[in-house]
């Protein structure tokens, strides 16, 4: 991971003593001293930037948090997009006070009939906008080639929130 500072040129790259896997979001706190991540692998970590010291957030008992992608922050914790399941859905993870446990997970949305490899997406403060079908099942993983004459036009959803 890396950081540029304001007023800097280059990219600096943040000193942790051991690297993620697949990291596929990231969302800083709302005070910026912690960098939240979600690993593909493994659920949600939360990095103290001051110190680097990096901290796996506990998640209820029986929920599995791998798979995410995305990590966009709502009032109150995350949304991302949850594709290593089946059905592929939509999730918000709810924090505890001080930001170090994901307390409780809803499913907003899953099994979409216009659902292609749903992704990531952002939210503009009440709603949640997110590609419904990146396609990416297209993409040919040795060539990266993408088949155009097989794309469909983007699908984007919105999802109130609050």
């Amino acid at each position: 991971v890396y950081r540029w500072r304001p007023g800097s040129d280059a990219l600096e790259l943040l000193p942790w003593s051991k690297p993620f896997r697949t990291t596929q979001g990231l969302a800083l706190s709302p005070d910026e001293k912690t960098l939240y991540l979600n690993d593909w692998s493994d659920g949600v970590w939360a990095v103290n930037l001051a110190t680097g010291e990096r901290r796996k957030l506990e998640a209820p008992p029986a929920v599995w948090l791998g798979g995410l992608d995305g990590l966009t922050p709502v009032p109150g914790g995350f949304v991302a997009v949850q594709i290593g399941v089946k059905p592929d859905r939509l999730v918000r993870l709810h924090l505890d006070r001080s930001g170090t446990k994901i307390t409780s997970v809803d499913v907003l949305e899953r099994n979409r009939a216009d659902y292609a490899e749903p992704v990531q997406g952002g939210a503009d403060g009440k709603d949640f906008l997110y590609v419904a079908n990146s396609q990416l099942n297209l993409v040919d993983g040795a060539t990266g080639t993408f088949p155009v004459d097989r794309a469909r036009k983007t699908v984007l959803l919105r999802l109130p929130v609050k």
